[in-house]
C-alpha cells in the first residue's frame, strides 16, 4: 500500500507533463466539509436464549473536496473521506456486549481530469450496472454483512481510468485495475488461528444448527470451529464500455477478473453422536477463489398509452476457477467445487401521472432469475452435517417496492420479496419523515415468512422494528 501511496503524485505529474491541454496558472478551491451522522437502532420481537435482542449502530463521516482547476477541461480533484462506525452495546443471544468502533477511509484518492481521459487513484467505492439495488455486475467492492439487510459497501484501493472521446458524448471506457483484495465481512469474522464459533454472536446465525440427532429422543451438542483462510493470487482487472443515448437508451457491457469477495467453505467432522466423545466438533476452513464476471445492462423508457415507464436490465454469467478447490485435500474437494452460474434482473418502474387521494404513488417491480448451469456443485457439508443454512438469497424471485409521497416531507414505503422456488419472503414496511433538509427519521419493519429451507423463510424468528435518525451537514 505504501508503494502505491508514493507512485500516486509521479502518475499526476506524467500525466501533468504529456498533456497539452495544461497550464501553469491554475485556480485552487477547497470545498466546505459535508458529513452525515446517523444512529440505527434495532430490536427484535423474539428472545433468543432468554435474553431480549436488540443492537444499534452509530455512523458518521467526514467528507473534504479540494479542486486544482487548470482550464475548463482539466482539474487534479482530490477527496478524502473518513468513515467511522460504533456498534453500541447490544443482546443478541447472551448477555450484552461492549461497544466495538471501526473506522474506515471510504473515499481517498486523487484524480486527473480532462477532455479525453480521467484518472482516478486511491479508496473508491465503485458501482457497476443498470437495475435499482440488485445490481449482477457490481462486483467491484466487497460489502459489511454482519447485517446482511443493510449491506453496506466496503471501500478498496484501485486505480480507475475513464476514456470519453470529446468526438462522441455516446461512447465511453472505463477501466479499472487494484493489486489488493479485501473479503467481504461476515457475520463470522476471519482470523489468524483456529477459533471457535459462538452461535449467539449474531442473530444471523440463527439457523445454524447447534445440535445434533443422537437417536433415541437425545441431541448431541454441535461445536464450530473457523479456521484461517487461505487466498489465490489477489490481483484483480476489468472494464466497462458505456453506450449512451442510443434512442433513449444507455448500454454498457463489462468484463471483470479477481477473487470471489465471499470464501467457500469446506466442512470436516470430528466425532460421532453414538459416541461418548462429546460434543461432536465441525470445522469451518474457509478459502477463497478466482472468477471472471462477463455482463451487460440497459436502462431506459417505454411509452405505453402515453405514458412514460422506465425499463431496465441487468444480466451476468460468472465463471467460478475451480483449480484450487482440485489441489484441495480429496475431503475438501466436494465441498469446494462450483458451478458456474447465471444472474440476472429485469424491472420495471413507473410514477403514477395523477395523485391518489392526495398522495404521489411510486412503484418498482423487478424479476430476478439465479440459475447454475453445470450441475456439478454440491450442498457445502452434505457429508458430515445436514440442516446447514441456505446462503443464497437468490434464486428465482419477485421484488417490489412501492412509495407513497404524502406531501414534500412524509412518505411510506413497501419492499417485498417472494421467492417462487422455496415459497419463503420478505417485507419490510416503513414510513420516513424529513422534520428539516438536515434532519429525518425513518421506523420500519422487518418480516420473514414462509419455507425454512428458504434464505428469507430460516430467519421466521428475527422479525425486528427499526428506527434510524440522520443528520447531514
Amino acid at each position: 500500500m505504501r508503494g502505491w501511496a508514493t507512485a500516486v503524485p509521479v502518475i499526476i505529474c506524467v500525466l501533468l507533463a504529456t498533456s497539452t491541454e495544461w497550464s501553469l496558472a491554475a485556480t485552487l478551491e477547497a470545498k466546505s466539509p459535508a458529513g452525515k451522522l446517523s444512529n440505527a437502532f434495532s430490536s427484535f420481537s423474539q428472545g433468543l436464549r432468554g435474553y431480549n435482542s436488540y443492537q444499534e449502530r452509530f455512523d458518521g463521516e467526514l467528507q473534504e473536496d479540494v479542486s486544482l482547476t487548470f482550464s475548463e477541461t482539466a482539474a487534479i480533484n482530490a477527496r478524502v473521506t473518513p468513515w467511522a462506525w460504533w456498534r453500541l452495546p447490544e443482546a443478541i443471544g447472551a448477555a450484552p456486549r461492549s461497544s466495538l468502533a471501526q473506522f474506515e477511509l471510504k473515499e481517498g484518492w486523487v484524480e486527473r481530469v480532462g477532455s479525453t481521459f480521467d484518472l482516478r487513484v486511491g479508496n473508491q467505492i465503485v458501482t457497476w450496472g443498470a437495475a435499482d439495488q440488485i445490481n449482477p455486475t457490481d462486483v467491484w467492492n466487497p460489502r459489511d454483512l454482519y447485517d446482511p439487510l443493510q449491506s453496506t459497501k466496503l471501500p478498496l484501493f484501485m486505480v480507475k481510468a475513464k476514456i470519453h472521446p470529446p468526438e462522441t458524448e455516446s461512447l465511453a471506457l472505463e477501466l479499472i485495475v487494484s493489486p489488493f483484495f479485501r473479503e467481504t465481512r461476515l457475520p463470522v469474522a476471519f482470523t489468524d488461528t483456529a477459533t471457535e464459533i459462538n452461535l449467539t454472536d449474531s442473530r444471523w446465525l440463527i439457523s445454524v444448527p447447534s445440535t445434533v440427532d443422537a437417536g433415541g429422543g437425545l441431541v448431541a451438542p454441535l461445536h464450530y470451529v473457523i479456521t484461517p483462510a487461505t487466498y489465490p493470487k489477489t490481483w484483480q482487472a476489468g472494464g466497462r464500455l458505456q453506450l449512451l443515448r442510443l434512442g433513449g437508451w444507455d448500454f454498457s457491457g463489462s468484463y471483470y477478473n479477481g477473487v470471489e469477495s465471499t470464501p467457500r467453505f469446506a466442512i470436516t467432522r470430528k466425532g460421532s453422536a453414538s459416541s461418548a466423545a462429546l460434543p461432536i466438533t465441525l470445522t469451518l476452513n474457509p478459502s477463497f477463489h478466482r472468477q471472471e464476471v462477463i455482463g451487460a445492462d440497459g436502462a431506459g423508457s417505454i411509452s405505453l398509452f402515453s405514458h412514460e415507464i422506465g425499463t431496465r436490465f441487468e444480466v451476468a454469467y460468472y465463471h467460478r476457477d475451480n483449480s484450487r478447490a482440485q489441489s484441495a485435500p480429496p475431503e475438501f474437494q466436494a465441498d469446494l467445487t462450483k458451478d458456474d452460474y447465471i444472474h440476472g434482473v429485469v424491472g420495471l418502474d413507473y410514477t403514477f401521472p395523477k395523485k391518489l387521494l392526495g398522495t404521489v404513488l411510486y412503484a418498482n417491480a423487478m424479476y430476478v432469475k439465479y440459475k447454475r448451469v453445470q450441475g456439478k456443485e454440491s450442498q457445502t457439508g452434505r457429508a458430515v452435517i445436514t440442516g446447514l443454512p441456505n446462503t443464497q438469497p437468490w434464486d428465482s424471485d419477485f421484488v417490489l417496492y412501492l412509495e407513497d409521497r404524502i406531501g414534500s416531507a412524509f412518505k411510506l414505503t413497501a419492499n417485498g420479496i417472494y421467492s417462487t422456488e422455496h415459497g419463503d419472503a420478505y417485507a419490510s414496511p416503513g414510513a420516513l419523515y424529513n422534520w428539516t433538509d438536515n434532519f429525518k427519521t425513518q421506523l420500519s419493519a422487518d418480516f420473514f415468512v414462509g419455507s425454512v429451507g428458504g434464505f428469507f423463510g430460516q430467519f421466521k424468528d428475527n422479525r425486528r422494528v427499526n428506527l434510524v435518525a440522520s443528520y447531514s451537514f
